[in-house]
């Protein structure tokens, strides 16, 4: 991977961080009454599974931000990318699939864009990887 290359993946990689960050934060909210209450959305019950989600989140952007900083890029974008992936997928099917409140609806969609975005560059950028001559090594370093 060349270094122009290895500094974009790893930029990517810090962004996808701080947007799983967010979310992370947000799945720690969304059963507190007085914030839902101020944002329209209902409270969010059985609270622990928004709690393992936020946590799940949380150390998702921990694993990003390392290997935003060099340590197993590929091999982070590459789960990044699968689980960005799946995410669109889960989202997408809550909101076909149960009756949800105007608010959850917009609110997943713009989430599932948002991830289906960085799912998308971080795929490209492990595709521009492979065509590359110098291949990186097992740490994904260039």
């Amino acid at each position: 991977m060349s270094e122009q290359d290895g500094a974009a993946m790893r930029l990517l990689l810090g962004a996808d961080a701080v947007w799983d960050g967010l979310l992370g934060v947000a799945l720690f909210l969304v059963p507190v009454s007085a914030v839902t209450d101020a944002v329209g959305f209902p409270v969010a019950r059985p609270w622990p599974v928004y709690y393992a989600l936020g946590v799940a989140m949380v150390a998702m952007a921990l694993v990003l931000a390392r290997a935003a900083r060099g340590t197993d890029a590929v091999a982070v974008c590459k789960l990044a990318a699968l689980g960005n992936a799946a995410g669109v997928v889960v989202a997408v099917a809550l909101v076909l699939v149960f009756p949800l409140p105007a608010t959850v609806t917009v609110t997943l969609l713009v989430a599932a864009f948002v991830t289906a975005v960085f799912a998308g560059l971080e795929a490209a950028a492990l595709r521009g990887v492979s065509a590359s001559p110098a291949s990186a090594g097992p740490s994904g370093q260039a």
